[in-house]
């Protein structure tokens, strides 16, 4: 693939075994790899160095989506903290569905003095005018995915988003694994029929950030207890508070408001594309070992 997506194309998604691919059937294997981490960093250190990497690779015009989330926020402090001049886009629904995360990220926007843009959009015309030319480019069946990928579109920087964080889940026993979800690639392969480069995988962009979030002591403590967790994101906010100046807040994506319009697109888009939903698991220990 000519387009890099993450640092050399670290990170790899394949359909029986070639990667970078489109779904041909809904027998296709869907699998990923990642590289090799060159240096063990902690995961605060990981997320600047990489930072400097995309801004160097973006000829210094990023242009960070902002969701109002706690992943894009992080994604916002690791530029802020080296002195990387950013702009952020916020996307805002009509009848402000979305005031509630959209008032964190500007709240997070002022506190760093960035400078930042708000782009108003109305998720209905959207879909009914863009939505499905979305989904068929990028295989994707979910509305909110399709959400961003229009947010991008009106944004001309290379762009940032906090997406590819982390998500351990239990496995049987005491193993752990990393997990990918292959509608989440439908982001990458937006990417790939637009041939445009940008950063839609934050945590993703560098095998450094992947390697510092498992080997976490934090991280590597809760996994190992005893507990109830269904998966790493019931302690997300505690472990990047470790390192990162956030907000606890709730999610609340604006789309919680429009429930009904959120379930009519998405059964639709399932008939065509609803297949495109495999999971690959990693293994914990393959990243503790490395």
């Amino acid at each position: 693939m000519n387009l890099e997506l993450t640092h050399e194309n670290h990170f790899k998604y394949f359909y029986n075994e070639v990667p970078f691919g489109f779904r041909k059937s809904a027998e296709d294997v869907f699998s990923v790899s990642y590289g090799k981490a060159r240096k063990h960093l902690n995961f605060s250190q990981a997320c600047e160095e990489q930072s400097r990497l995309i801004y160097s690779k973006a000829g210094h015009r990023v242009g960070i989506l902002l969701s109002g989330g706690v992943d894009s926020e992080v994604a916002l402090q690791s530029f802020v903290r080296q002195g990387l001049p950013v702009k952020a886009y916020i996307g805002k629904m009509r009848n402000d569905y979305n005031l509630h995360d959209m008032s964190y990220a500007v709240i997070a926007c002022e506190r760093m003095l960035v400078p930042y843009q708000i782009i108003d959009y109305d998720f209905e015309k959207m879909m009914d005018e863009q939505g499905y030319g979305y989904a068929e480019l990028s295989q994707c069946f979910s509305p909110q995915l399709i959400a961003v990928m229009y947010l991008m579109d009106q944004i001309s920087e290379y762009v940032v988003v906090g997406g590819g964080d982390c998500i351990l889940v239990p496995g049987s026993g005491n193993e752990w694994f990393l997990r990918e979800r292959e509608r989440v690639t439908s982001w990458y392969k937006f990417l790939q029929r637009r041939h445009r480069e940008s950063c839609v995988g934050f945590f993703q962009y560098t095998p450094e950030v992947i390697h510092a979030y498992v080997r976490d002591p934090l991280v590597q403590m809760k996994i190992r207890a005893k507990s109830d967790y269904e998966s790493s994101a019931d302690f997300k906010l505690e472990f990047y508070q470790q390192y990162f100046d956030l907000i606890k807040r709730k999610k609340m994506t604006g789309f919680e408001k429009i429930q009904d319009l959120d379930y009519r697109y998405r059964s639709e888009l399932q008939k065509i594309y609803g297949h495109c939903d495999q999971e690959y698991n990693t293994a914990v220990t393959k990243f503790v070992t490395a």
